[in-house]
Parts: C-alpha cells; sequence; structure tokens
C-alpha cells in the first residue's frame, strides 16, 4: 500500500489511478488536502 505521502507527490491525473490503491481513511485525507491545495491556488491566482 503506498503511504498517503506518497500521493501528494504525484499530484496529477494519476492521483484518482493512486488513490485506488489506497484505504478509505487515506483516501479521503488525501482528497482534503487536494482540495485545500487547490483552493489555494485558486486564491494565489485571484490574488496575482
Amino acid at each position: 500500500m503506498l503511504h498517503c505521502a506518497s500521493l501528494l507527490l504525484g499530484y496529477t491525473g494519476s492521483m484518482k489511478l493512486k488513490f485506488k490503491k489506497c484505504d478509505k481513511k487515506c483516501k479521503t485525507m488525501n482528497e482534503k488536502i487536494a482540495l485545500f491545495l487547490y483552493d489555494t491556488q485558486k486564491e494565489r491566482a485571484t490574488q496575482a
């Protein structure tokens, strides 16, 4: 099983593929982090 942190390193379209190999708890945690990163990027784009 992949470690949760390793999923963040591959923050691309392959992320969902890696999620399938991960347990449910890990998946939801990474989804939260992914959403947070997405929101942060949106904020930066708005401020720029």
